[in-house]
Order: structure tokens, then sequence, then C-alpha cells
């Protein structure tokens, strides 16, 4: 238990279901898009979130080969913003795993800590969806009266 004020804690939610979203999905709805010099928008899922295993070079090739009118220059940048959202969506993701790991060991403060920085990292790039939605299941606010009267 934390207190948030007087009145006012923060706990595990009991049963939670901790499910979280997969780096994939964080990375597949980001909002990112590159205006090419035709004036066309290349969103960042021109490059799939699997192609970046690969080398870059690789990568570029694939992006040249399968999105019509971009050019190099466009799909260097673009597979450069790529790989840094995957590496994002990667370390978003297993900053909520050790929020589940943490719910799972009943250590409410690095739970929150975790979900802390998952945030943080998230606002760095837009909204915080990963992190606010598992902060949701995994952790609730009461108020310390009510906890104390079904304690009773």
């Amino acid at each position: 238990m934390t207190k948030i004020n007087e009145d006012t804690v923060v706990v595990f939610r009991a049963n939670a279901d901790w499910r979280h979203f997969s780096p994939e999905k964080w990375y597949d709805t980001f909002g990112y898009y590159l205006i090419g010099e035709s004036g066309d928008k290349y969103v960042i899922q021109c490059v799939e979130y699997d192609w970046l295993d690969d080398d870059d070079l690789v990568v570029v090739e694939r992006v040249l080969a399968n999105v019509d009118g971009i050019i190099l220059d466009e799909a260097c940048e673009l597979v450069t913003k790529a790989r840094e959202l995957r590496q994002v969506a990667d370390d978003v993701n297993a900053l909520c795993e050790a929020a589940v790991m943490a719910y799972h060991l009943g250590d409410l403060e690095t739970c929150k800590a975790a979900l802390i920085e998952a945030r943080r990292r998230e606002l760095m790039y837009g909204d915080d969806e990963a992190s606010h939605y598992l902060a949701g299941q995994l952790l609730e606010i009461v108020d310390e009266v009510d906890k104390d009267a079904a304690s009773d």
C-alpha cells in the first residue's frame, strides 16, 4: 500500500488481468510518418517490425522494393526512425514485464517504478497507452476508510 494523501492509497488490484501490449502492437499503432520529396506520406509501418531483425542495408532494400515512390534517403531516414521506435517498444515491453513480475511477487514499489518508467519513455514519443492500460489493470486507488472497512 502506498499513500497518495491522507485518505487515499494505491494497492494491487486483486486477480488482475496482467496481459499487456506486445512491442509489435505498440509499434504497429504508433502514428509517425515521413513526408517525402514527392509530398507522399510514408508511415512508420512501411518498415515492418520483424524486418528490423536484419541489418539496415537489408531493411532499406526491402523498403525500396515495397514502398512505391520512396527514394533512398527517405528509406534510410524511415529505417533509422523505425529502429529507434522498435527499441522504445521493446523497452516499454520489458518495463511492463517487470511490473507484472513485481505484481506477482507482491512488490508494489517495484511495480509502480516500472510503470512510471514505461510511461516516461512512452510520453517521449506520444501517448502512454501501454503503461496507462497496464497500470489500470494492476493497481487501484482506494480511500483508506474503505480499505479499513473492507478488512473488518
